[in-house]
């Protein structure tokens, strides 16, 4: 899955961290669940917070870096 940056992301390096393909907290996360974060009024560095973690908890730069599939 592709980070905010639009880098795809894949398994996370983090040592001892099963985590197979990056997935942003924020796209995982209920309406409600955003909601209590402030929803569309939430901080700026709160919403890079969520967009950038991983579900496993390691920021998307914890993610290895996927090459871009070829266009052929």
């Amino acid at each position: 899955m592709k980070d905010f940056f639009g880098t795809n992301r894949g398994c996370c390096k983090q040592k001892g961290c099963d985590c197979v393909d990056f997935s942003s907290k924020l796209e995982n996360m209920t309406e409600e669940e955003v909601e209590e974060l402030g929803g569309r009024y939430m901080s700026c560095q709160r919403r890079s917070e969520v967009t950038l973690t991983c579900v496993c908890g390691h920021d998307s730069a914890k993610h290895e870096a996927l090459p871009e599939p070829s266009s052929d």
